[in-house]
């Protein structure tokens, strides 16, 4: 029951932020997590999946001319 509890308060407390700020890998353009925010913000970073770090790594060499 104490779980319960703190779940339902977590999301209360929860509801009220408003999660417009958005943080997407600039490699892939895949959503890595969402911010709470004045406003629209939209953050890059790197999502750090091996997916996207192999496709990355195969672009790269494309570029390079390596084969």
């Amino acid at each position: 029951m104490q779980v319960e509890q703190t779940a339902i308060e977590n999301m209360r407390s929860h509801a009220s932020e408003r999660h417009l700020g958005t943080v997407i890998c600039q490699h892939c353009g895949n959503v890595i997590d969402t911010l709470p925010t004045n406003g629209v913000k939209m953050l890059y970073g790197d999502c750090g999946t091996i997916e996207c770090a192999v496709a990355r790594a195969g672009a790269a060499q494309q570029q390079s001319g390596c084969r």
